[in-house]
């Protein structure tokens, strides 16, 4: 909300230098100013209620988490910064911030942190920092860095479904899973075939569209390839198409397999 208003304000700044403004500009000046004033209004009673948050004692963490939950990101961010070394070295509150940091547009000091979290992340084992580091080498330009990052995370996602199916595999019923064999290597198998395809195919074809833009035409068309194998329905298969045409002239059907009618006779020839 407090990221709109600003928006707003610097979009009423440009309005503003407008000379001899006619009919359509004076209509739009006039609604983005209504606008902010609504805006200002509802961000008055939220800095009024963490007013009362702060006076009862709650912590940091819970007057950023509020902030967060009236979409408040510049509000958030400024309690992370007061905070400093209360939240310590805390990989989900770094994790929460670089996220915020890139939607605030300060890429720089996202990036920063994104390292801090990456850093922390090996030390603690923690296991999701890798969208706010590759949200960052993208805003950096750093296209190869992204592209390994995204190929290591469909490989882990690949790898941790298979081992989950494993793990399962003897037919006995462990204490402290409560679900009896097979009911989770049932789950595991779904997940393995079903959807773990569509979340891998979606890193791989970001990969690819990167190794587009960095040259590295031939990795780029072995990972379209690969996202048309392990997900051949997949709501990109023509995008994907477009690329291959583009790049090498292959084509490629443009529906998935399962909207295409099958022949099953073939016509006689007059």
């Amino acid at each position: 909300m407090d990221l709109a208003a600003r928006e707003l304000k610097a979009i009423d700044q440009r309005l503003s230098q407008i000379k001899n403004p006619g009919k359509d500009e004076e209509k739009k000046i006039e609604e983005n100013r209504r606008l902010q004033e609504r805006l200002e209004e509802k961000l008055r009673s939220v800095d009024d209620a963490a007013a009362k948050l702060e006076e009862n004692g709650q912590p940091a963490g819970q007057l950023i988490g509020y902030f967060l939950e009236q979409g408040c990101v510049l509000r958030a961010l400024q309690r992370f910064g007061e905070a400093g070394d209360l939240l310590g070295p805390d990989p989900n509150a770094r994790q929460i911030r670089a996220m915020l940091l890139i939607d605030a547009g300060q890429v720089e000091e996202a990036y920063t942190v994104a390292g801090l979290l990456e850093a922390t992340a090996a030390e603690t084992g923690f296991q999701d920092w890798q969208m706010p580091r590759m949200l960052t080498f993208l805003a950096n330009a750093e296209y190869d860095r992204a592209t390994q990052l995204l190929i290591q995370q469909a490989e882990r996602q690949e790898k941790n479904a298979i081992l989950k199916i494993l793990i399962g595999l003897p037919p006995v019923s462990l204490p402290q899973v409560p679900a009896p064999w097979p009911l989770n290597e049932i789950s595991g198998a779904f997940e393995y075939l079903y959807q773990m395809p569509s979340q891998t195919a979606s890193q791989t074809l970001a990969a690819a569209i990167l190794e587009v833009e960095t040259g590295e035409v031939g990795k780029a068309e072995q990972h379209f390839h690969k996202v048309l194998a392990v997900a051949p329905e997949t709501t990109d298969r023509t995008l994907i198409a477009i690329y291959l045409l583009l790049l090498n002239g292959e084509e490629n059907d443009l529906l998935p397999p399962s909207q295409v009618v099958p022949v099953l006779f073939e016509p006689d020839e007059a």
